[in-house]
């Protein structure tokens, strides 16, 4: 499929994030001439012969979509919970602020399917309260893990597919956030040091020449 730009039969992140990289580029297959026509090929196969699976019992559901505003491709998330009233990927304070003009003037806060907003729906937002805070899940699927390295190695210095600090580059310092937030469980705060695996000499090699590049820009006298 000639959307599957790195042509390991899966049309997925890495192939988004190709994509995304050489948007409205002229080139050889894996380096550009990424087109409208190329991003509905990849919309329409997208994960078509792989799985996503959720970091947790609530399901997070991954597709690609033009952006409104800058008409780039970016990738949407959803997390399937009924406490999610503003269809994001958590649940936090926004939803029970949703709740809260909610109570007892309308459903937009209900959760139960009851018709209405009330102290049980607050409930079932404090049951499902989940914050989304990661910045090196590169591929949406609520925790940082070995996909998410393979995504930050595939994109390495090439585009922004491991970008975890909107630098616009996959850096050294995107795969310093990964490991710090890494967790095979999705609870990186109470990982120990010993629990976070060593990257290959490569990464480290990779990541050492990004931060010494960084530190050697200009200096004001």
């Amino acid at each position: 499929m000639a959307e599957n730009t790195n042509e390991d039969g899966i049309v997925d992140f890495i192939d988004f994030f190709t994509l995304q990289g050489n948007w409205m580029q002229s080139g050889e297959l894996a380096y550009g001439d990424f087109n409208e026509d190329d991003f509905n090929l990849l919309q329409a196969n997208w994960l078509q012969t792989a799985t996503n699976p959720a970091a947790s019992s609530d399901p997070i559901i991954v597709w690609p979509v033009l952006d409104a505003g800058s008409g780039l491709p970016i990738l949407s998330a959803n997390l399937s919970n009924p406490a999610n009233f503003d269809d994001d990927i958590d649940v936090d304070g926004q939803d029970v602020a949703v709740w809260a003009s909610a109570y007892g003037q309308d459903a937009e806060g209900d959760t139960d399917g009851d018709g209405d907003s009330d102290g049980a729906d607050f409930l079932s937002w404090q049951r499902n309260f989940r914050p989304y805070t990661l910045t090196a899940d590169f591929d949406l699927d609520v925790v940082a893990d070995q996909a998410d390295l393979q995504i930050w190695q595939t994109t390495y210095g090439i585009n922004w597919g491991g970008d975890s600090n909107n630098s616009g580059t996959t850096d050294g310092a995107d795969f310093l956030a990964w490991q710090r937030e890494f967790s095979g469980d999705n609870s990186a705060a109470s990982q120990s040091p010993a629990e976070v695996p060593e990257p290959s000499a490569i990464v480290l090699l990779l990541s050492g020449l990004a931060l010494l590049a960084a530190s050697a820009g200009p200096h004001r006298s």
